[in-house]
């Protein structure tokens, strides 16, 4: 069971995975490239127009020989030989670069050339906190602005799919709201109060599932106690599902920011996973991003 980042680079590491980076023409992209396979965390395809790629290389700095690069003329078919490498097995990772995001989400999202299995995507980000004895998740910061009770309960499943391919045989969920008690007038908590009984009959498995709650019950036992709360995670939460993407993006970049916490992300619910760096992650976040990719396979 992985704990830390270092335990997921650890497993990452001798895999031998492969990532398809999307037209990689900026030097950072090509530095996660050499940093990933460095660490032995996974080998690099680079797919794009060619000239642009091999110019990226010279820029950086950095001797790259023996990298597999795929030509596509524009951006959309890049994205599109970037998921047939995918698809024929040649990579077992997606990664954007240098291109928009509604430009590489669209090609992903594809029935027929792309990667989509059918499933909504959602993205989730690993956070290791000094104040926290584990790894915690925190789903959908990314992909879903307002998700409705179907979407919710697709963002549950991804997350429990990703983290229990990470190691964790049954993750505590937590259902995330500000109170902890049924409210009409809130509605989140009465799609977590679905969702919870959904998971009490077996339609969403693998995991102790428990909402709505409000923050301090999920990660600390005594509020729990204080409160009067029944609980089976509170305090061990091992996956936070928040009500609205601003909530997760927010949460997450609240704790990176203000907590000192290290982190990595993905996109889940593809046929692979897909990773979607923001422009101002540094080489340390790509790396565990990277890695997190490469474990949640």
């Amino acid at each position: 069971m992985v704990k830390t980042f270092d335990d997921i680079i650890a497993k990452a590491k001798g895999q031998k995975k492969k990532i398809a980076i999307i037209c990689p023409y900026k030097s950072t992209e090509i530095e996660s490239a050499i940093v990933a396979e460095r660490e032995g965390v996974a080998e690099s395809i680079f797919v794009g127009d060619e000239a642009k790629i091999k110019e990226a290389i010279n820029s950086s700095g950095y001797d790259i020989k023996g990298v597999e690069i795929v030509d596509a003329e524009d951006d959309v078919i890049a994205v599109e030989e970037g998921c047939r490498t995918v698809r024929e097995g040649r990579a077992d990772a997606i990664m954007k670069g240098h291109l928009s995001t509604s430009t590489f989400l669209k090609g992903i999202l594809d029935k027929e050339r792309g990667l989509s299995r059918g499933r909504i995507l959602s993205h989730i980000v690993a956070l290791s906190l000094p104040s926290y004895p584990k790894l915690v998740f925190v789903t959908d910061g990314g992909m879903n602005p307002h998700p409705d009770l179907d979407t919710k309960v697709s963002i549950v499943v991804n997350a429990i799919d990703t983290v229990r391919a990470l190691g964790i045989e049954k993750p505590k969920v937590a259902i995330l709201a500000g109170v902890e008690a049924v409210d009409e007038k809130q509605p989140e908590t009465l799609d977590a109060a679905v969702i919870v009984k959904m998971a009490q009959r077996g339609q969403i498995k693998g995991a102790i599932v428990e909402g709505p709650l409000a923050m301090d019950i999920a990660v600390n036992s005594e509020s729990a106690k204080i409160k009067g709360v029944d609980s089976q995670i509170a305090g061990d939460t091992d996956i936070f599902i928040v009500p609205t993407m601003a909530a997760g993006n927010m949460m997450a970049k609240a704790l990176i920011h203000l907590a000192g916490a290290e982190a990595g992300g993905i996109v889940v619910g593809a046929k692979a996973p897909v990773i979607l760096l923001s422009r101002s992650d540094d080489a340390e976040t790509k790396l565990r991003s990277m890695a997190l990719g490469v474990v949640a396979l």
